[in-house]
């Protein structure tokens, strides 16, 4: 334990951290480092010295420093230490508790993403994903968002591949007359019958999110397994592939549900909602 706690120590100082994101670029040698990094040559070859011996960085022939694989393999893992600080308050009420341990373990991959503040805000970056899709829109969700319906709408006209998960413990929400468009749930409607819209029940979950091949809404559940829909909007590929990876291990696992069962529950719910598609 003693290395792991030495490592620890090197990574919590910010000047090295500082060297170690520079030499993460590129080899440089100490003049330039410091300048950098913005403190004395002094300094900074105190610093490089300890994180010689801890075997973060290595001095080349020719004189740069640069990051040893030992380097730059902690520099990726401390990603998720800095996504999750950075969020602390965030991470005080939201569990990761149910996310399997190797998407934990990539949670970094969200660094550059950034925490919404409210469900407005929320419900804001839903539409704008929706709207933007091109090729596919994947969700997994615990109750509907009415507001989304035109745009889902749009997005199959435009030959958006729609593919959502649902939890089967979703509360039911009643929504409001005005919310629901005859013209947009026939084009939904039709789309689960061409299938390209598919649905799947999932039991549980450990993310909620939104996301195209463009952009991504990702939250996690509170302590007693709901979502408030607060959670980190990212354009970043890292974030794409991630949020990829995470829904299609759901996908996996939940039961797929037939484009005719799919349309009956569909007509079952609007009608409950008053919209006569006759």
């Amino acid at each position: 334990m003693e290395r792991v706690y030495d490592l620890h120590f090197e990574l919590s100082n910010e000047d090295r951290l500082n060297i170690l994101n520079l030499l993460k670029e590129r080899p440089e040698k100490l003049t330039q480092i410091s300048k950098e990094v913005n403190i004395t040559n002094q300094q900074c070859i105190r610093h490089l010295n300890r994180m010689m011996e801890t075997g973060l960085v290595t001095k080349t022939i020719e004189g740069p420093y640069r990051l040893t694989p030992f380097g730059g393999l902690s520099l990726k893992l401390n990603q998720g230490f800095s996504f999750v600080a950075k969020n602390r308050d965030y991470f005080l009420t939201h569990t990761l508790e149910k996310l399997p341990d190797k998407f934990i373990a990539r949670i970094g991959e969200l660094d550059d993403s950034w925490l919404t503040p409210d469900v407005m805000v929320s419900i804001g970056e839903f539409e704008s994903i929706i709207r933007d899709a091109e090729v596919f829109i994947k969700v997994i969700i615990d109750q509907r968002t009415p507001s989304v319906r035109p745009l889902i709408a749009r997005a199959v006209e435009r030959g958006v591949e729609i593919r959502s998960l649902s939890l089967i413990k979703r509360e039911y929400y009643g929504v409001a007359q005005r919310d629901l468009n005859k013209e947009d749930e026939l084009v939904i409607l039709q789309s689960f019958k061409d299938e390209q819209a598919v649905t799947g029940d999932l039991d549980d979950s450990g993310v909620f999110l939104y996301m195209s091949e463009k952009a991504v809404f990702v939250g996690f559940p509170l302590e007693d397994g709901k979502s408030d829909y607060i959670g980190f909007s990212s354009t970043d590929e890292k974030a794409i592939s991630l949020c990829i990876d995470m829904f299609e291990h759901y996908w996996g696992q939940a039961y797929i549900v037939p484009s005719h069962e799919m349309v009956e529950r569909s007509i079952i719910y609007l009608e409950r909602e008053g919209l006569d598609l006759r």
